[in-house]
């Protein structure tokens, strides 16, 4: 509540401001006029009054545009306070009553009846048909664990239900899936024209500090037209992150206009997360067109075979008697490594990695000085180059 009452407060004063910035410019206009009307006849001319309204004005000027500064970052933090507590898991509130505890056989978590009715109004085949369902419900359980637990099988995600809007960010939209999937919608997806057009979309697995700076970088290099619009999908904090996220893009896909194919689908980490992001393009090829790794740290990342300079990456038949990625020619993976100058040790890391998956890599290292908000919108434009645009759905 203070935070809503000091931005409103300082919008005021930014109105206030500007008023009488604007006062002040006509008032010095207006002496100057005077002034030089008076020098035709030769009157004697002085411009002290007209310097200090322009400085007041100067002024005034100042005070407006650091109000409205201040404001606008006062909002921005009550948006990123409400999607950090929105995204703060809720404890159960227990049951309390006959709805819990001995009561579970006959009710459910409603406390409403669920048991077939007894007694002379009772259909005679309810309790066979309850029985039948349940049978089958367990077969039903049984198959699917069987089908989980075979090798090979397809994983499939659960994301719990629809998912809410909790956040604006960058002019986008921020919604959050039961499970804590989050997903950034940029501005151009709800644009009028847009309601018939796929996009493309990138894994993003980030620090929660660093998200909003992920969101500004992506807006921002889009409205210069230097990127394509991205939609961005955080697998909830929980995700593994060994674990593959294309069944989650599968999931996902489900609710929104996605471009579909591998060439529409890329990887981005950062700090910590970003060997998570080149391992899956490493080790998945076939499954995302790029993949980008932002001051991160290698050290424990190895190149998988058929990624690096062996005979699998040359061409040759590898143990498997199959040919390396360099044989397949787009199929080679490509990858970014972004360091910002002055982080030895990222950038040292960097070196190494792509070394080691060169040439089965197609491994691209950028050292700027710009700072880490130029780095993602770096990023943004190489997955520009290399994910297919948005489609007509």
């Amino acid at each position: 509540m203070a935070r809503v009452f000091w931005s409103v407060a300082l919008l005021l004063v930014c109105a206030a401001a500007a008023t009488a910035a604007w006062a002040l410019l006509r008032s010095a206009y207006r002496h100057w006029t005077l002034e030089r009307g008076g020098a035709v006849y030769e009157l004697p001319v002085g411009y002290r009054d007209v310097v200090l309204r322009l400085a007041g004005a100067g002024a005034a000027g100042v005070l407006a545009a650091s109000s409205l500064w201040i404001s606008q970052s006062v909002r921005e933090d009550r948006a990123e306070t409400t999607v950090q507590a929105a995204a703060a898991p809720s404890r159960p509130t227990p049951l309390t009553g006959p709805a819990a505890g001995g009561a579970g056989d006959a009710k459910d978590g409603n406390g409403a009846d669920t048991k077939a009715p007894r007694g002379p109004e009772a259909k005679p085949g309810a309790d066979r048909s309850e029985k039948t369902g349940e049978k089958k419900a367990g077969a039903k359980k049984a198959a699917g664990a069987k089908a989980a637990a075979a090798p090979g099988a397809k994983r499939e995600v659960d994301l719990g239900g629809r998912p809410r809007t909790v956040g604006r960010p960058s002019n986008g939209r921020l919604q959050e899936f039961p499970d804590g999937t989050r997903v950034w919608l940029p501005r151009q997806y709800d644009y009028p024209s847009a309601k018939r057009r796929a996009f493309p979309v990138v894994v993003t697995r980030t620090a929660e500090r660093d998200q909003q700076d992920v969101f500004r970088a992506f807006a921002a290099h889009t409205g210069r037209e230097l990127a394509d619009p991205f939609v961005l999908v955080l697998p909830a904090p929980a995700a593994d992150c060994a674990a593959d996220p294309a069944p989650l893009l599968e999931a996902v896909a489900r609710h929104y206009r996605l471009v579909g194919g591998t060439k529409a689908r890329g990887v981005l980490g950062t700090g910590v997360h970003a060997a998570c992001a080149v391992r899956q393009e490493l080790e998945h090829p076939d499954r995302y067109a790029a993949a980008a790794g932002l001051w991160g740290d290698y050290a424990d990342l190895q190149a998988p075979p058929g990624a690096a300079g062996t005979p699998g990456a040359s061409g040759k038949p590898n143990a498997a008697g199959k040919p390396g990625a360099a044989a397949k020619g787009d199929g080679r993976p490509q990858v970014l490594l972004g360091a910002v100058a002055g982080d030895g040790r990222t950038r040292t890391s960097a070196l190494r990695l792509r070394g080691l998956v060169r040439p089965g890599a197609e491994a691209r290292v950028l050292d700027t000085p710009v700072g880490r908000h130029r780095l993602i919108a770096a990023a943004a434009g190489y997955f520009t180059e290399k994910l297919t645009g948005p489609q007509p759905s």
